[in-house]
């Protein structure tokens, strides 16, 4: 099985690491573009994924914050999304971090998150969508989570109808943490127990108390 030709959304966040291999030794007498660093990635995704685990590793014995089960503690979040376009889905959601985040200037935000969307489509299956840009002059990740009663009618990579969405910011100068906030993502969507009990929250703050209690579930 080929990961990248039959999956083409596991590869939508690859962009985040070629600052970190877009200058290999090999490549230190020739300009590199980001076209041929991407398909060296391409041809090279294991080795890569394999070296990421360490500096994800890495990164976490770094900051214990996000260890004792604080990593949503200031999410922002609406567990009754309007059912409309992936656009406005996102601007909604960015328009809630901003009010849970005054200081973010959020026409910039949703500038960055929107031009990487036309890019890489960030549906990633099982029903959750992960829009995400990194940003520069952020100093630390904000997180906005919305969930859909009823799911709206956009396409998905497996088909399951689309019912969660995470919104994300990262600093720029640290392109690591954004790996690291999929990663503990990922894990959350994958729990099947902890997926069904967040899809039936139907009030914001029960939304948001279970993705803390979820969180603290898988920090330990």
């Amino acid at each position: 099985m080929n990961l990248i030709r039959d999956y083409p959304n596991v590869y939508y966040s690859v962009d985040s690491i070629v600052p970190i291999y877009g200058y290999r030794p090999e490549h230190m007498d020739k300009e590199v573009s980001k076209e041929s660093t991407l398909l060296y990635v391409r041809e090279n995704f294991e080795d890569i994924l394999e070296e990421l685990v360490g500096e994800v590793r890495d990164e976490f014995e770094k900051t214990t914050g996000w260890m004792t089960g604080e990593f949503f503690s200031g999410a922002a979040v609406d567990a009754n999304l309007p059912t409309t376009e992936r656009r406005e889905t996102i601007r909604h959601l960015m328009d809630r971090m901003k009010a849970a985040n005054p200081d973010l200037d959020a026409e910039a935000a949703f500038a960055a998150v929107w031009e990487r969307e036309l890019k890489f489509a960030s549906a990633v299956g099982r029903g959750v969508l992960v829009p995400h840009a990194r940003l520069p002059g952020l100093k630390a990740p904000l997180i906005a989570v919305g969930r859909f009663a009823k799911a709206p009618p956009l396409p998905t990579p497996d088909g399951t109808p689309l019912r969660l969405v995470f919104l994300i910011l990262t600093p720029l100068d640290t392109p690591t943490m954004q790996l690291k906030v999929l990663q503990r993502i990922a894990s959350l969507v994958t729990n099947e127990t902890l997926r069904r009990k967040i899809l039936r929250a139907k009030t914001d703050e029960s939304l948001l108390t279970l993705l803390r209690t979820a969180d603290t579930l898988l920090a330990t």
